[in-house]
């Protein structure tokens, strides 16, 4: 029982992350949170000719130069350095990941993750994270920087229901054919978190 709920689960964020592609999205979003370099994020054109890097300490997108790309069945392996050094690393995307070999032959696995946005009132601005491999939904905002795991709870077809650990209040997420996710929350009201691209 527990598999096909999550499959159920895969399914609709593979299939809402494809459709955000095809309604226009600019970029995919890879993510590692990592203990000793903290959060980066590898952003790759859905055209797969341009990457640009961002991490906790430079939140700016850097725009990477490509070197060099070759495609193969079930993978594609590009080579890329920072601007004004020498340096290349190496992408190989195979699914919904991407490997990351470091100059010094270290190596880094990101996911592919959506970050969806929702401005509320008195500047209270909410992240819901969606990540595809494995499915987990996550939850921050501006006041709280900590994520929070979301905890699966059911499902009604296009609707997952999640709540809070510790809570019984549930929120119901049901994700758009353009990747927003409108959230309808316990007390009836909703709001809409927008993908960011």
């Amino acid at each position: 029982m527990k598999t096909s709920r999550y499959l159920l689960l895969l399914g609709l964020t593979l299939c809402s992350m494809t459709l955000a592609q095809a309604q226009g999205r600019k970029y995919i979003r890879y993510a590692i949170d990592d203990i000793n370099r903290g959060k980066e994020c590898i952003y790759r054109s859905t055209k797969g000719d341009s990457f640009a890097y961002t991490a906790n300490s430079r939140s700016k997108r850097i725009n990477l130069i490509l070197v060099s790309m070759k495609k193969i069945t079930y993978s594609d392996i590009y080579k890329v350095k920072f601007p004004r050094k020498s340096a290349t690393y190496q992408l190989v995307f195979e699914g919904e990941g991407l490997t990351c070999t470091n100059p010094d032959g270290s190596r880094q696995l990101f996911h592919s993750e959506d970050k969806l946005v929702s401005k509320g009132k008195n500047g209270l601005i909410e992240y819901l994270y969606t990540r595809s491999v494995p499915v987990r939904f996550y939850y921050n905002n501006n006041r709280n920087r900590k994520k929070t795991q979301l905890q699966f709870v059911s499902n009604n077809g296009a609707v997952m229901n999640m709540k809070f650990p510790g809570s019984n209040k549930i929120y119901k997420l049901k994700t758009l054919i353009n990747g927003n996710v409108i959230c309808t929350n316990p007390d009836g009201s909703k709001q809409v978190f927008v993908l960011e691209d």
